[in-house]
């Protein structure tokens, strides 16, 4: 396997956090914005981010981000950039950079701001045919129409989260209500973040302090992958799957895992949080054994005290 020297990311959110094999990790570095995770999570993450210094205190030296912009980049933005794999591999590195100086911006506040900047621009081309805008995006109704008639807005122009497969979502909903066909609008509390890190992080709903501040008496329970026969058999013991239920009617309000496969494992919870389910009505389904799905499983008994194997 070839030593990985450098990487280069450019990106403003969680999803830029792609570098999921430990010796690309432990080699490289990139600014991304914070994932929406609870505080709990948010500890546990700062420990084994020290740990990984503390293995490979190199490549936290390495870390490079650029900072702030200037105006000249939005000309070199002009220039052509190449898409075709191969293409990219002929200029190389050195030709490549000044093209990528046009789309790699850092804004201190969010650390990677390249959609951010390009939404800015695209919103103020939009301002000037007489769309409307409100803080800084597209205003638009449940049908993602805009206040022209004939333009309507997707994706981070119209709003957040910044999330590509929320933007392909609207996209799918506009083309549905162009085509007169029932549409299927984008709830944004039940859009899943992920994060491609190393553990994986995966999130949807409410954190456990989102829903106290929301008024709900919760219930909270976390079920560790060290637990799951899978995760042993496999060598990824790390992590958890945390689900907060609302006490009263049992509903799941929102759920995190972090650990092996989080960013898949999470969507039977975006179909538990979409479909109203309760924590009950997920014990009742049978989890294949050995998998990693068992850790919903196992945390969704322990919502009621009721963990089989720990």
């Amino acid at each position: 396997m070839r030593r990985i020297k450098t990487v280069l990311a450019i990106a403003a959110f969680g999803a830029a956090l792609s570098l999921n094999a430990p010796s690309a990790l432990a080699q490289g570095g990139m600014a991304a914005e914070p994932v929406q995770i609870d505080a709990s999570t948010r500890t546990s993450l700062a420990k084994d981010i020290e740990a990984a210094k503390a293995a490979h205190p190199e490549a936290f030296e390495a870390v490079k981000n650029v900072q702030g912009h200037k105006p000249e980049v939005y000309q070199k933005a002009r220039n052509p950039i190449p898409v075709v794999g191969r293409e990219l591999r002929r200029l190389g590195p050195s030709a490549l950079l000044p093209m990528l100086e046009a789309l790699a911006f850092e804004a201190p506040a969010r650390g990677g701001a390249t959609d951010q900047e390009w939404t800015a621009l695209t919103v103020g081309m939009l301002e000037a045919v007489g769309v409307q805008t409100e803080r800084g995006f597209v205003k638009v109704d449940a049908d993602l129409r805009s206040t022209v008639p004939h333009i309507f807005a997707i994706g981070d122009v119209a709003g957040p989260p910044m999330l590509a497969h929320k933007a392909m979502h609207e996209g799918v909903q506009v083309v549905e209500h162009l085509a007169g066909r029932p549409t299927h609008p984008v709830d944004a509390t039940f859009i899943p973040n992920c994060t491609y890190c190393q553990p994986q992080v995966a999130s949807i709903g409410m954190t456990e302090a989102k829903a106290r501040e929301a008024g709900y008496s919760v219930k909270v329970s976390q079920f560790p992958f060290v637990g799951v026969g899978k995760s042993v058999a496999i060598g990824e013991t790390e992590g958890w799957v945390k689900i907060v239920s609302d006490a009263r009617y049992g509903e799941i309000l929102g759920a995190t895992i972090v650990g092996p496969e989080a960013t898949e494992l999470i969507h039977e919870l975006v179909l538990a949080r979409t479909a109203e389910l309760t924590a009950d009505e997920l014990v009742g389904m049978v989890h294949a054994h050995p998998t990693l799905s068992e850790a919903i499983h196992e945390a969704a008994l322990g919502v009621d005290g009721l963990p089989l194997h720990i």
